[in-house]
């Protein structure tokens, strides 16, 4: 996924070649990026497994009409079990809005893994395996945004000794 946050065009393209010629650009991988708010994967990934191309997937993706959507997740081979997943991941993109941070679309969007693990697991045509999948990212998302909070108390906690000592010398 860093490397995916990193690459843009030419290069994003020859990664999904690569990821699919060695059999590791996957339905999982697919729907990660997409719940990083990797859009740009997300795309490129479709285009590269539907061999359509990228304006045309990227026209079908943003189109808010679901068939379009559903249509080209067939034509890319992904599991139908998927499609759920994949239709409120895009949903909860959109309202969220586009990021274009390297370091934040490396990361799983916690409320997008929230509402589509919630979402797949009170439908009740979600497989297991795909609810394990989305519990795994929860879990991971939960995890990494704790991980950032204690980091931001520990340095907020290196910055005010400072600004206090600059007070009493004031």
């Amino acid at each position: 996924m860093n490397i995916a946050a990193r690459s843009r065009g030419e290069d994003m393209l020859g990664l999904m070649r690569h990821l699919r010629a060695t059999g590791q650009l996957t339905a999982g991988l697919i729907l990660r990026a997409l719940l990083s708010g990797n859009l740009d994967l997300f795309d490129c990934a479709l285009a590269e497994l539907s061999g359509l191309p990228l304006a045309r997937v990227s026209a079908l993706v943003h189109d808010r009409g679901g068939a379009s959507l559903q249509a080209l997740l067939v034509r890319a081979g992904l599991p139908e079990s998927t499609f759920a997943a994949f239709r409120v991941a895009l949903e909860v993109s959109q309202e969220m809005g586009y990021i274009d941070s390297v370091s934040v679309v490396a990361r799983l969007r916690r409320r997008m893994v929230e509402r589509v693990l919630t979402h797949c697991e009170t439908d009740g045509k979600s497989a297991e395996p795909l609810l394990i999948l989305l519990r795994r990212f929860a879990t991971e998302s939960a995890r990494e945004e704790a991980r950032l909070f204690c980091e931001e108390l520990v340095a907020e906690q290196l910055v005010a000794p400072i600004q206090y000592d600059d007070l009493i010398a004031a």
